[in-house]
């Protein structure tokens, strides 16, 4: 089911890169990125290549974004009829310009438990990227100190070796922490999910 109220956002960013994507076959991973931050979109947020190409699963939700922009105009617009007709084949025609209410196994579909993990597995992504950044802040600093391009005082090369050890080790259990948190999410939802369907069997029957 899909609500009858439109998304009336612009998304004039979102717009011009996935124009960009169907213009030039490929997004600058950075990019998807950064966009992703800016649209809270986790697939694009977790997005680790290079490049993303036009059909890549994780940009659907930044093309459906694209496609709910205020600028969206297929009837003028070639490549938007392209964005167009790739939401249509994605979510049914014109589904996807709507909102739906979230399932039972969805973030904020009405299980206090499995919203919980939710919570639980933000603060653990969050963690998660912290210590990466940290990771490579370390690392960066120690590899410039030991090929001397950074001038460090004496014996201050151990203690950098040091603190990149650590934030290799907090960056593990930050990784084990996010793993685990997502599995829960995902454990949960499975649950939830077959339960429906098992109950929708019942009333069939």
């Amino acid at each position: 089911m899909t609500t009858r109220k439109q998304q009336a956002t612009d998304n004039g960013h979102a717009l011009a890169a996935i124009r960009d994507l169907w213009r030039d076959g490929n997004l600058d991973g950075a990019r998807v990125r950064a966009l992703g931050a800016e649209y809270s979109i986790p697939d694009c947020i977790d997005f680790t290549a290079d490049s993303a190409s036009v059909g890549e699963s994780r940009l659907v939700g930044l093309v459906q974004r694209a496609g709910r922009s205020a600028g969206f105009d297929p009837a003028s617009n070639a490549l938007d009829r392209e964005i167009s007709d790739y939401l249509d084949g994605t979510y049914g025609r014109g589904r996807w310009r709507y909102d739906r209410p979230p399932h039972l196994w969805e973030r904020g579909g009405g299980d206090a438990d499995l919203d919980r993990l939710f919570q639980g597995q933000d603060v653990a992504l969050a963690d998660l990227k912290a210590a990466t950044d940290a990771m490579f802040a370390a690392r960066d600093e120690a590899s410039a100190a030991g090929q001397g391009r950074t001038p460090v005082a004496q014996g201050a090369e151990v203690a950098l070796a040091k603190a990149r050890a650590q934030a290799v080790k907090d960056f593990e259990l930050a990784d084990e922490r996010a793993s685990i948190a997502r599995a829960r999410v995902t454990t949960r939802a499975g649950w939830l999910q077959n339960k429906f369907r098992v109950e929708q069997a019942r009333k069939g029957q």
